[in-house]
């Protein structure tokens, strides 16, 4: 009484005790549950909307919120009104309504958010997979190009490379990597 706590005490309740401050410096003491990971976000654009489906049908399993666009000037408005995106899948040809190719809005979108400190992570998705379109991705800043059809494993690579955990439900196993 009267006198500082001793050193390395991790919890001090002042005299006369009261049960909710007792309570309180208790509850401090308890672990902590982990916070629940963050919400990861995906935009995808792409002009044909059986590619979307296919697309969020393989991005589901990871616990992703999806977000579609099928054209360039779709995406650009969700990319400014929206939270963050931590991923964006374009597709290279997006058809007479977009303004821009998957190249071009790669540029854009990367231009957009560079001070980002988290930037989203640009994937090429394309059934344009020559050594000439991948070079393009990259100068357009893409991070991953996938080819169409989509390589489940070289898609399972990408997202755990970025920190992604695929969701076990009762209706589906998860993917695994084969090949490590």
């Amino acid at each position: 009484v009267g006198t500082p706590p001793p050193m390395g005490s991790v919890a001090v309740v002042d005299r006369p005790l009261h049960a909710a401050a007792l309570r309180s410096a208790l509850q401090a003491l308890l672990p902590r549950p982990p916070a629940p990971p963050p919400l990861r976000r995906a935009l995808l654009v792409d002009d044909r909307a059986i590619a979307l489906r296919f697309l969020e049908t393989r991005l589901q399993r990871w616990g992703l919120h999806l977000d579609s666009a099928p054209s360039s000037n779709r995406a650009i408005e969700l990319m400014a009104s929206e939270a963050p995106y931590d991923f964006v899948f374009i597709d290279v040809e997006l058809g007479p309504q977009s303004t821009l190719d998957g190249f071009a809005l790669a540029q854009h979108i990367r231009r957009q958010h560079r001070r980002e400190p988290l930037p989203p992570v640009l994937v090429m998705v394309s059934a344009h997979a020559s050594p000439e379109h991948r070079a393009r991705g990259q100068l357009a800043g893409c991070d991953a190009y996938l080819a169409k059809p989509l390589d489940e494993v070289e898609l399972q690579r990408l997202l755990l490379r970025h920190g992604l955990k695929p969701r076990v439900t009762a209706s589906s196993a998860a993917p695994s990597v084969a090949g490590g």
